[in-house]
């Protein structure tokens, strides 16, 4: 097995201390693939920090995510997404876009496995929205996810191989934030790697979102 916690091109800090990133683009590919976790992984298309600003932020480099196992020790979770791992209380991302494919295959384990177009957990927000027409300030704002979501590396690198439960969301995986004038437009298919006979998969297909 070997340690690996957090990937991103741009940075990240143990502190996590409050950054902003303005007109910042990522064009570069990122490949993680043949090991075994031995803690929770993140990998980002921007950075893994979770205390950061962004306006006007892009990624168009690709993710592909392969031949992990992550075990059956709970912890380690998979957390891959277009920006972010998450954007934490008071952050906002805004005018950003996601144009990278992001592939997770031959997944094996029973761990958890977190897909995020842009993030995978949004938990910033303006709260009691009591102005008309109601505007958030912070969370994630005018942002794109366009990249398309799959579990399909080629014909023998597919699916999620253990019993690994998948959650994956076009802008966020989850979600207790504002999330306003926002769009995903990137294709969603996720197939579950039962035996080798069968695909059984979930297809979202969408021009709009």
């Amino acid at each position: 097995s070997a340690y690996y916690s957090n990937i991103s091109p741009f940075y990240y800090t143990e502190q996590n201390i409050i950054t902003t990133m303005n007109y910042v683009e990522n064009k570069g590919n990122i490949t993680v693939n043949g090991f075994t976790l031995a803690s929770e992984l993140s990998v980002s298309g921007i950075t893994t920090n979770i205390k950061v600003d962004y306006h006007n932020v892009i990624n168009s480099g690709s993710i592909s995510v392969y031949s992990i196992n992550t075990t059956t020790t709970a912890a380690n979770t998979l957390n891959v997404s277009g920006i972010t791992k998450a954007l934490s209380v008071g952050r906002i991302m805004e005018n950003s876009v996601n144009y990278g494919n992001i592939i997770v295959a031959a997944i094996s384990g029973s761990s958890n496995v977190y897909i995020g177009g842009l993030v995978n957990s949004n938990v910033s927000g303006t709260p009691n929205l009591k102005t008309v027409p109601l505007v958030a300030t912070i969370g994630i704002l005018n942002s794109v996810n366009e990249g398309d979501i799959s579990t399909t590396l080629n014909s023998s690198t597919w699916g999620i191989a253990g019993t690994n439960n998948t959650f994956a969301g076009g802008l966020a995986t989850m979600n207790s934030g504002s999330i306003q004038n926002s769009a995903n437009i990137g294709n969603i298919t996720i197939s579950n790697r039962t035996r080798e006979s069968s695909s059984p998969t979930l297809t979202y297909s969408t021009d709009v979102y």
